[in-house]
């Protein structure tokens, strides 16, 4: 299946345990995050990218610069490997690792969950690096961070997603945001909702980096920026 699928077969199943107030009150919360319309304010294609230098769970320490050495960079902002959506992502960007470095690109996650804390925030079974943004200092920086709002918290502890003790940030998360740059720093695709249900497409991805590759002083931006829908 594809990563698409795969999502809206983890919403289907859990919306179907939900109450009609615990629906309710995510519904308001995701409203009053759209409402921020931060997606407008975030960093996109077309931008240049925020310099940043950020830990993985062993101390090495990438830079933006480090890695765009390299060539193009995929950079997948997650909320955490508690979130089922962001774990489809992260697996289905490493089942996609051999197409991608193909196509001449890597890959780097930066996510705000403690290393400690989760199955893939150490990056151990990962062939590209998961970054701890703590404070979500980068995730300002991209324009991404906001504070989960009041109504969501009691559901979240309720999940078993307490976050001030799985996340470096207290209740602060990163909208999930997928940006493609080039080794110039430029940002040439960016993906943006504040529905964390909707993810880019790793295809997606592998023909935008391969585009990219092939004509890396001459692509054009191009921004795949989706504002939350109600569904």
């Amino acid at each position: 299946m594809s990563l698409k699928e795969d999502l809206r077969a983890v919403t289907a199943a859990f919306q179907a345990g939900l109450s009609q107030e615990t629906a309710s009150a995510m519904a308001l919360g995701a409203t009053e995050l759209e409402a921020t319309r931060m997606t407008d304010r975030a960093v996109k294609a077309g931008d240049s990218a925020p310099a940043f230098w950020l830990p993985d769970a062993y101390g090495s320490v990438f830079t933006l610069s480090q890695l765009l050495s390299r060539g193009p960079l995929i950079i997948s902002f997650v909320r955490g490997d508690w979130c089922p959506y962001c774990s489809l992502e992260v697996r289905a960007l490493a089942a996609s690792w051999p197409e991608i470095v193909e196509a001449g690109g890597s890959v780097v996650v930066i996510s705000a969950q403690l290393p400690a804390t989760g199955r893939f925030a150490d990056g151990r079974d990962l062939p590209f690096p998961v970054l701890f943004d703590d404070g979500a200092r980068v995730a300002t920086a991209y324009g991404l961070a906001f504070k989960l709002p009041a109504v969501l918290r009691p559901l979240y502890e309720q999940f078993g997603h307490a976050l001030p003790e799985k996340n470096g940030t207290g209740w602060i998360l990163p909208v999930p945001a997928t940006y493609l740059v080039g080794r110039d720093g430029r940002i040439a695709l960016s993906f943006i909702d504040t529905d964390y249900r909707q993810r880019l497409e790793p295809s997606e991805i592998v023909g935008a980096v391969a585009c990219l590759a092939r004509h890396p002083a001459r692509h054009a931006p191009v921004a795949a920026i989706h504002p939350h829908i109600p569904r």
